[in-house]
């Protein structure tokens, strides 16, 4: 009988043990993250946010926090309102703000809204067909990203390296140049849907990039000097998506601009299959997904039916997205837009 013989050389031993080292750790981070969804699900130690517009600022300094604190609330938890602060504490305008958080109802919003955000969902989806979707998996997150917008060598029509797929450009270069005319528009609906709650935030970005002639994700050039550029609604240089039951564990963004100093978050629910707002009435059963603040002690609920918008210090608290459970029909869409330190030359 003749038996083959494997030669197993050093690259096989180090992919060996480096794949059981990617398994404990998974294994290791299904366990943590199960006790962190019961963490974060007791009221006795976390907040929970899940309607409404809430904005959480820091807690008052422990010299000025009131000798009786209110029923029930839970240890150490920030504060949204002054109800409970002692005479002479500072106002929230004089507290660094956590987040500002945004719950819509997708049931009710006006028929402008629902065209804007179909046109954008569907930017989105033809955004696939021109970049390569990056898999998250590993010990510290899961899920699927996809992006667009300028990396640092700033090359015309270059969208973010590793995610460009040149070939379906090439292949389909018309169609690619009209799904970048149509960026123009999503990006003036990003602009009004977070205008009325951070406009300061979003003004701030914009004058920032430009002074120092930074494109938009939505910039087919470089911006000319002296020349101002035809869209007037801009303020992030890339966009990020992820879906198809995105994780990571809490982080900081240290390699955002320091002078930016706030995160735009926005996240709908909608089928896998094309892109769509997806409804309770659909059929819609993603559950968990939290995104969560440990440090600070609150949450993010993503109830069905519900649009959640966010603009938060991502370089200063840490934060990051439990694990959702999905099925094969519908996933939670989350978007973030944002100004990489690399983007900008800017120490």
């Amino acid at each position: 009988m003749h038996q083959d013989h494997i030669q197993y050389t050093t690259d096989h031993i180090s992919k060996g043990r480096r794949l059981v080292q990617l398994g404990l750790l998974r294994r290791r981070l299904h366990a943590e993250m199960k006790a962190a969804c019961a963490i974060v699900n007791d009221p006795k130690q976390f907040t929970l946010y899940d309607h409404g517009h809430v904005r959480v600022f820091e807690k008052y300094p422990e010299k000025e926090t009131p000798k009786k604190a209110p029923k029930n609330a839970p240890q150490n938890a920030p504060q949204n309102a002054p109800e409970n602060a002692p005479k002479n504490a500072p106002k929230n305008q004089d507290r660094p703000i956590i987040a500002d958080i945004l719950f819509t109802d997708l049931k009710t919003i006006p028929d402008k809204l629902q065209d804007d955000l179909t046109f954008f969902l569907g930017f989105l989806e033809i955004l696939k067909k021109f970049v390569n979707k990056v898999g998250a998996e590993g010990w510290s997150c899961g899920g699927w990203m996809w992006g667009t917008g300028w990396r640092k060598s700033m090359t015309r029509f270059e969208i973010v390296g590793r995610y460009i797929n040149r070939q379906a450009i090439a292949d389909n270069l018309e169609e690619f140049k009209q799904h970048i005319r149509d960026a123009d528009w999503a990006s003036q609906i990003l602009w009004d849907l977070f205008y009325p709650m951070g406009n300061q935030a979003l003004k701030t970005n914009q004058d920032f990039m430009s002074k120092h002639a930074m494109p938009a994700f939505s910039n087919a050039a470089l911006p000319k000097d002296g020349v101002e550029s035809s869209n007037k609604k801009f303020f992030s240089s890339h966009l990020t998506f992820t879906s198809e039951g995105f994780y990571n564990l809490p982080h900081l963004d240290p390699r955002d601009n320091r002078r930016l100093p706030f995160a735009f978050l926005l996240c709908i629910p909608t089928f896998k299959d094309g892109c769509m707002i997806a409804l309770e009435s659909d059929g819609y059963d993603v559950t968990g997904g939290d995104f969560v603040f440990p440090q600070c002690k609150f949450e993010i609920k993503f109830k069905p039916d519900t649009m959640v918008m966010m603009i938060f210090a991502q370089r200063k608290y840490y934060h990051g997205t439990l694990k959702p459970y999905e099925s094969d029909t519908f996933t939670k869409l989350g978007m973030s837009m944002q100004i990489a330190q690399k983007m900008s030359n800017q120490q």
